[in-house]
């Protein structure tokens, strides 16, 4: 089970502008007020796919097979992505310690690491978001359409990455990025983003800063982030 992290994103911009970002980043199952990671940096649906030992095993094997057929050769990233059938069926014949569920999963994670320089999902999520899952802490049936931020949850970490690229798409509007790990006094700060550049980060120093600051954070997020009035009357 990860810690996790209560994040609070704030705009300052033109109304309509605000709006179309909202409807355009939203978590089409909870829709407005929302935000998917997917919206702003998509992962490529190959990555979809088992990550595991048996994954990394296969792996291994599959990399192995494929410096026994490189042998001698030089093979460009295409070349390495369309190796015949037979050449694996004759391999595997030789190397029977491996099950061809196994070898299938290496054979995607391979391809995928030379497409997308990542063997799944949970290796380029990392490097692209900055986490692990999607943004996440949203309830069925709850409407989050009056949000006057976006207010979400996510896995060890802050998703910098990802509000980055969102301002990059949103060049006009003004961006700040609060966040905050559970433990409160862990991981917690302040960035501000422009026209896709990082142009202000802190980390909250003090220990009872920090406490103050994590408290605020996690109150907000478990208010979805909706105005105190708002709030009162649902």
């Amino acid at each position: 089970m990860p810690n996790y992290v209560a994040n609070i994103v704030t705009f300052d911009g033109d109304e309509k502008r605000i709006k179309d970002m909202l409807l355009a980043v939203q978590n089409d199952e909870f829709g407005t007020g929302s935000i998917s990671f997917n919206k702003i940096i998509p992962m490529p649906p190959e990555l979809d796919m088992e990550s595991s030992n048996r994954s990394k095993a296969g792996l291994r094997a599959y990399q192995d097979f494929v410096a026994a057929y490189s042998l001698g050769r030089d093979f460009s990233k295409e070349d390495l992505l369309h190796i015949p059938g037979k050449a694996e069926d004759a391999y595997l014949r030789r190397h029977s310690g491996i099950d061809r569920e196994t070898w299938n999963l290496g054979r995607q994670a391979f391809q995928n690491i030379q497409k997308y320089g990542s063997p799944d999902w949970y290796d380029w999520r990392w490097e692209h978001w900055n986490t692990k899952w999607d943004a996440g802490g949203y309830e069925e049936g709850k409407d989050y359409s009056q949000c006057d931020k976006l207010a979400f949850r996510t896995a060890w970490r802050e998703p910098a990455p990802v509000i980055q690229k969102l301002s990059e798409m949103y060049p006009d509007i003004e961006f700040t990025h609060q966040w905050a790990e559970e433990q409160m006094v862990v991981n917690c700060g302040t960035a501000k983003y422009k026209a896709g550049v990082q142009t202000e980060c802190e980390q909250v120093e003090g220990y009872d800063e920090r406490m103050d600051f994590s408290v605020e954070v996690w109150y907000q997020y478990e208010h979805n982030g909706l105005p105190q009035e708002q709030e009162q009357t649902m």
